[in-house]
């Protein structure tokens, strides 16, 4: 993954979307699954890290929490505000705590 604000459009063929509203919408999306798998690629790492590697990932994220914990919360945070401004029906909940507080 190249490190840019958009990666969506480093990937072949989708360069000519830059700038319209579908090129603006896939790029969200592709952005946020990029989120959802290097928080799943992190769960299964702390989950079941390799024996090897246990010690320094356990000390690396017990060291890190704090900061990973933030950052999260800030990606929920402009998420959810996204979500508030472009609502999917009036009923369907937008957030990630509404979802989860029920």
């Amino acid at each position: 993954l190249i490190l840019v604000s958009e990666p969506y459009f480093n990937e072949a063929g989708y360069e000519k979307q830059k700038g319209s509203q579908q090129g603006r919408e896939n790029s969200r999306m592709y952005n946020e699954m990029v989120v959802l798998k290097l928080v799943q690629s992190m769960t299964k790492l702390i989950q079941h890290p390799p024996p090897i590697f246990k010690e320094q990932i356990t000390e690396h994220f017990t060291k890190n929490a704090p900061k990973l914990i933030s950052r999260l919360n800030s990606w929920l945070e402009v998420s959810e505000r996204y979500n508030d401004s472009h609502p999917l029906s009036p009923t369907t909940p937008n957030s990630f705590k509404e979802i989860h507080s029920t």
